[in-house]
């Protein structure tokens, strides 16, 4: 039996290898094309996953009605497939194509910050085009690391962490034990992509307002930043759907973070920023995640 599961694998990785690779070949033109009939696809046939999108989008947006909330979502469904699409090219095309399709500005902000020894965590939402902001910053940046969370299929991991690691020196840590990881890198004066917004339970999280929504929070970004010195610097990625563009935005980094906040003040501000990044494109967050699985005691579950 083991046999046959051990070459069954090897042929899935064969299979979704050559697959990856026809598709990095498409087209601009005829990516938007296939991204629209797959987003279909998924909105009809993945319904738990749209059904999740679904309430979160209704929650979120209260003052939408039905016909808006579904706009959102089909818009949603064919955004992720474009964004999965793209993994072909982010993974499998030359440098050369993937800039032709992903942008990056202000670059030379978190450089600066390198070459000055400072400790750099590149606070990024989990907005739809993360996957290229990985890539194109790995392209410009001679070392980095990126916490990620494994996927249990074992052959998907295999491709993300191929693909994610292809450029430079990219590191990735699993999300497992990623603070002792992370301070390693750190200390190497290594900038560290850092995705805090999804709920993890109640270890290492409180309570804080998203979206008006009392919300399970990671208070990584505000402990570390404060307890051993770190610049948090933004990076906010976003697609042109129109154009399969995506432009990924480095801002400045957070004056003084967290200074005199509490821990509660810092993640509800951290928080306010991720809602503010979502407001401008609604439909780029990813909302098929249980973003409000856990909730305080005595309040019922969302989903």
């Amino acid at each position: 039996m083991t046999y046959f599961c051990i070459k069954f694998r090897a042929l899935k990785i064969i299979f979704l290898e050559f697959f990856f690779k026809k598709l990095s070949r498409l087209s601009d033109e005829y990516r938007l094309k296939t991204s629209y009939i797959f987003g279909h696809i998924i909105y009809i046939f993945l319904r738990k996953r749209v059904e999740v999108a679904r309430k979160n989008l209704h929650a979120c947006f209260p003052d939408l009605n039905k016909k808006m909330i579904k706009e959102l979502l089909i818009e949603h469904c064919n955004t992720i497939a474009l964004s999965v699409i793209d993994r072909s090219i982010l993974w499998y095309g030359d440098p050369e194509r993937i800039k032709s399709i992903v942008s990056i500005e202000n670059i030379n902000v978190i450089q600066d910050l390198i070459e000055n020894k400072k400790k750099v965590m590149i606070f990024m939402p989990h907005l739809l085009g993360m996957d290229a902001a990985g890539t194109i910053l790995s392209l410009n940046l001679q070392t980095m690391a990126c916490v990620y969370r494994p996927s249990g299929d074992n052959e998907l991991n295999y491709f993300v962490k191929k693909g994610r690691s292809r450029f430079n020196k990219t590191i990735l840590i699993a999300n497992k034990n990623n603070i002792r990881k992370m301070l390693n890198h750190f200390s190497e004066y290594r900038p560290v992509v850092y995705l805090p917004d999804m709920d993890f339970g109640p270890k290492q999280s409180i309570f804080v307002p998203f979206f008006g929504i009392q919300t399970s929070t990671l208070t990584t970004t505000a402990i570390i930043a404060k307890k051993w010195d770190i610049t948090v610097v933004p990076m906010v990625p976003y697609i042109d759907t129109k154009t399969g563009k995506y432009k990924v935005i480095i801002m400045d980094p957070l004056k003084d973070f967290p200074g005199e906040l509490s821990v509660e003040e810092a993640t509800t501000l951290l928080n306010n920023k991720i809602e503010c990044w979502i407001r401008k494109a609604p439909s780029q967050y990813y909302w098929i995640h249980r973003r409000f699985k856990t909730r305080p005691i005595g309040q019922k579950s969302l989903y």
